[in-house]
């Protein structure tokens, strides 16, 4: 088994236990609580990825960083305007 195949695995994991737990409405915590699993997978492997598969996780890595500035910035207009 190689490596990324063991990582998709473990991300299906993290994903079917967060879908377990989650009964709120938040969708924004589960997004978020996806990015910080898929930080840990990526750190986790980080020495045992080649050069070409930490550029295509990192795509994702940033695309889950926009979306986290999106939220904070997001509640904290909320919590301004309240």
């Amino acid at each position: 088994m190689e490596r990324i195949d063991l990582i998709s695995i473990l991300l299906v994991i993290w994903l079917s236990i967060l879908l377990m737990f989650s009964d709120s409405t938040d969708y924004s915590l589960l997004i978020i609580l996806i990015l910080i699993g898929y930080l840990v997978l990526r750190e986790l492997f980080d020495i045992s990825l080649t050069r070409n598969t930490k550029e295509r996780m990192n795509f994702y890595l940033y695309l889950g960083v926009v979306f986290f500035i999106y939220t904070v910035a997001m509640k904290v207009i909320s919590i301004l305007r309240a």
